[in-house]
């Protein structure tokens, strides 16, 4: 089944008709509100040439990380867990994150076959609910948008 998206309202309308994954490969000013002096700017700052560079982006991964872990951090591991990297943490099991018991971790197996702390933040099952969950996201903002450009 093939979806279409209207990203009129996100992409310069000459654009608009093509895919998200052919509209990841085209110049960042092409997203709406990014011109091409603000391209030059993301280029300079960080090599962002293109859609995908700026979804991409090593820096907006590590800060968005940082705003979805701040209000948890300062108890989100137990004790033992708590001097480990998080390279170290990745394959550390679920049950290093505070609050998740070795029964927790258990029935998370047994459910989707989750063991480590990369599988739960990769589970495919648990990406879906996050794609279903940004998909919501977007019609707001679209719906915003919408109502932005009828005024």
């Amino acid at each position: 089944m093939s979806v279409k998206w209207d990203l009129s309202k996100l992409v310069d309308k000459r654009y608009s008709s093509l895919s998200p994954k052919d509209i990841l490969k085209l110049p960042v000013s092409v997203i709406r509100g990014i011109s091409e002096k603000d391209e030059e700017l993301l280029n300079k700052a960080f090599g962002i040439k293109t859609v995908g560079d700026l979804a991409n982006n090593k820096y907006v991964a590590i800060a968005q990380a940082i705003v979805t872990l701040a209000p948890f951090w300062e108890k989100a591991l137990d004790k033992e867990w708590e001097k480990k990297s998080p390279v170290e943490l990745v394959s550390a099991p679920i049950d290093a994150l505070s609050g998740v018991t070795p029964e927790d971790a258990e029935l998370l197996r047994k459910a989707l076959g989750i063991k480590t702390i990369q599988d739960l933040a990769m589970n495919r099952l648990i990406l879906f609910a996050l794609a279903l969950k940004a998909l919501a996201y977007l019609q707001d903002l679209l719906e915003e948008a919408n109502k932005e450009f009828k005024e």
